[in-house]
């Protein structure tokens, strides 16, 4: 069925099945063909509406890498061309240095034209599109009944330690080490608070390439 492709068109098809299952009775007996056919499909497509098409992951899990290995089924939909006014030629996967740099200037439509984006393309794509776990997005998630993963390392001294190395490897600044490892302990909390996703918890020595399939299960 074409409409699977669309989140939006699967969501409308929904809608228009239940209404018209809603009023069958009402319906002369040679014109309730049609209730087999959504007996068939109203499952699957209840099913795709509540597929996790999202993955909101702490920085440092790999959303980069496992989108390049992956590029048929995932999506590093970067955020920083969003959030700050940043000049043409920026490419933010190629300077991880210029990450938390209080020299960029926020975009006043900041995190709304993000959530828009998110919501164009995961009604236009099948991708699985990898975002961060940013509060105020994961709010819209939530109040758009929009279905999401949540994946985070454990909060243990070893995983901590861990993802210092990491940002110190990639040449994250020392603003940023200041943001994620001396604000770690407040990112953990408000993680594991949050009670509408799935939760994925890495181990320190685990990267999203190594829980592909446990990402991809598709339904909560």
């Amino acid at each position: 069925m074409r409409v699977l492709k669309n989140r939006l068109a699967v969501i409308v098809k929904v809608a228009d099945m239940k209404h018209n299952i809603s009023r069958i009775d009402s319906l002369p007996v040679n014109e309730r063909g049609f209730t087999k056919r959504y007996e068939e499909w109203l499952p699957v497509l209840i099913a795709e509406m509540k597929r996790e098409r999202i993955v909101a992951a702490h920085a440092g899990t790999g959303k980069t890498t496992l989108a390049k290995l992956y590029p048929d089924r995932f999506v590093d939909f970067v955020s920083m061309p969003f959030k700050y006014d940043l000049p043409e030629e920026f490419d933010e996967n190629e300077n991880e240095s210029s990450k938390a740099d209080p020299n960029h200037e926020l975009n006043i439509s900041w995190p709304y034209n993000y959530f828009d984006a998110i919501k164009t393309e995961i009604n236009s794509s099948d991708k699985i599109l990898l975002v961060p776990p940013d509060q105020r997005l994961m709010w819209m998630f939530r109040s758009e009944d929009i279905p999401f993963v949540l994946c985070y390392p454990e909060n243990t001294t070893a995983a901590k330690a861990a993802y210092r190395e990491r940002y110190t490897k990639r040449g994250n600044t020392d603003r940023f080490l200041e943001i994620f490892i001396d604000g770690w302990d407040g990112f953990m909390k408000t993680l594991t608070a949050e009670t509408f996703p799935r939760h994925i918890i890495l181990k320190p020595h685990q990267y999203l390439t190594d829980i592909v399939e446990e990402i991809d299960t598709g339904v909560q």
